[in-house]
Parts: structure tokens; C-alpha cells; sequence
């Protein structure tokens, strides 16, 4: 490899390595605007009348759509951020692991933009119709509603396996071979990765490991705030990479 090139190579990962940076920090800064208004939507459990109530809930969220397209963003910085993650790996094992993980990042935030895009434009239209309507047109709708979000579940558990579950172990795994990053900082990521992949699996399977509304409490209040920090801190850490290779001269 001539100097030039070197220099070239050097330049690209230096610039992937604060755009990856930039994305681990503001993807759950985003995510967490996202969420915070959002609110609990009430389930079939919670309520003797099914989706009636959520179906009010949504209609009456003033921000319901804006919500869910923030929601949608983050999850795009967040592809950003793996995508850069894997093309900046040393040289080995940790870019062999880098390989698997861009596609998975890239199939789970393919959940994550059709659940969202659903859930924060679909059915807040139909739960706005169903606001407006009487009688038997009200009934349809409603049954519309309750078919759609028994098929909303479904892709969201896909979402909590493929990108909260085995991105985040991938991840983990990756920068854990990279000698780059602190070993007891990779575990903790791949650590919750493999949780949140675990929930994700069990809940396919009909296994219960707590009562309705666990696997959102599971992830949403547990883990995923845990995934959101430590992507900020690899943010950090990416950023401080950059700054090193910048004061490197490049080797041929």
C-alpha cells in the first residue's frame, strides 16, 4: 500500500469513525424524545372493552404521528451508527463478526420502519375514522383495529429480536474483539443484547417469563434505556478513536 493511499484509507475510517460517533449519540437522544410523550397505550388486559379505548387513545394523541416518525429516525441513526461501527473494526475477528452484523442492522431497522410507519400513520387514521363513526361502521373499523394490532405485534417482537436483540449482541461481540474498546465495556453490550434476543425468542414460542405487558416492560423500561446508554458511551469512545488515528501517521 503506497503512502497515498494509506493516507486515503486513514481519512475515510477517521470521518466513518466520527459519523458512527455522531449517530451512537443522537440515535437514542432521539429515541428517548420519541418515547417520552408517547404514553401507555391500553390493552385488551387493562380494559373489559378491547381496543375501544385504544383506539380513543390514539385518536385523542395530538402527537401520535410525529412521535412515531421521530421513533422511525432513531432507528435509522441507529442503522448509521452499526453500519459505521462495522466498517471501522480492526482488521480479523472483530470485522468477520462486523460482516453479520450490518445486515442484521439493516433487517432490523427494516422492522423497526414498518412498525412504527403502521402504528404511527395507519392506525391513526383508522382510529381517527373510527372516532367519526356510528354503528356498524364503528364495528368494522374497530374489528379492523383489532386485526391490525394483533399483526403490530408481531412485527414488533420480530423488531425485538432482529435489532434490540441480535444487532445489539452483534455489536457487543464485535467491539468486544476489537482491542480498540474496553473487553468488560463489549461484554455488557453483547450481555444485553442476548436478553433482549432471549425475551424476543421466548415470546415467539409461547413462553411467558411474566404476565401481559412484560416483554414491553422488559425492554422498554429495563434493558433498552441500558442499549441507549451504552451506545452513547461507544459514541464517546468511536469519537476518541478518531482523534487517536488523527494523531497517527499512517502506515503503509
Amino acid at each position: 500500500m503506497t503512502l497515498s493511499t494509506a493516507e486515503s484509507v486513514d481519512s475515510e475510517q477517521r470521518i466513518l469513525l466520527r459519523i458512527g460517533a455522531v449517530c451512537a449519540i443522537a440515535g437514542p437522544l432521539v429515541l428517548g424524545a420519541s418515547f417520552a410523550p408517547h404514553g401507555d397505550l391500553p390493552t385488551r388486559e387493562e380494559s373489559l372493552v378491547g381496543e375501544a379505548v385504544a383506539l380513543r387513545f390514539i385518536a385523542d394523541h395530538q402527537t401520535w404521528l410525529l412521535i412515531h416518525l421521530g421513533t422511525i429516525v432513531a432507528g435509522l441513526i441507529w442503522l448509521g451508527a452499526f453500519v459505521a461501527l462495522a466498517n471501522t473494526l480492526m482488521p480479523g475477528a472483530a470485522r468477520a463478526v462486523g460482516r453479520f452484523l450490518i445486515p442484521s442492522a439493516i433487517v432490523g431497522s427494516l422492522f423497526v420502519v414498518f412498525d412504527y410507519g403502521v402504528d404511527g400513520y395507519a392506525l391513526k387514521i383508522l382510529a381517527n375514522e373510527w372516532a367519526t363513526a356510528t354503528g356498524p361502521e364503528q364495528e368494522a373499523l374497530q374489528r379492523m383495529a383489532e386485526t391490525g394490532i394483533w399483526f403490530l405485534n408481531g412485527t414488533f417482537h420480530s423488531e425485538i429480536v432482529v435489532f434490540y436483540g441480535l444487532t445489539m449482541l452483534l455489536a457487543g461481540l464485535a467491539v468486544a474483539l476489537d482491542t480498540r474498546y474496553p473487553r468488560w465495556f463489549a461484554v455488557a453490550g453483547a450481555i444485553a443484547g442476548a436478553l433482549v434476543l432471549t425475551n424476543g425468542l421466548l415470546a415467539f414460542a409461547g413462553i411467558g417469563l411474566a404476565p401481559a405487558g412484560g416483554t414491553d416492560l422488559f425492554l422498554f423500561v429495563m434493558v433498552l434505556p441500558l442499549e441507549s446508554l451504552w451506545l452513547m458511551v461507544l459514541g464517546r469512545l468511536m469519537w476518541r478513536n478518531a482523534k487517536r488515528r488523527a494523531a497517527q501517521p499512517p502506515v503503509e
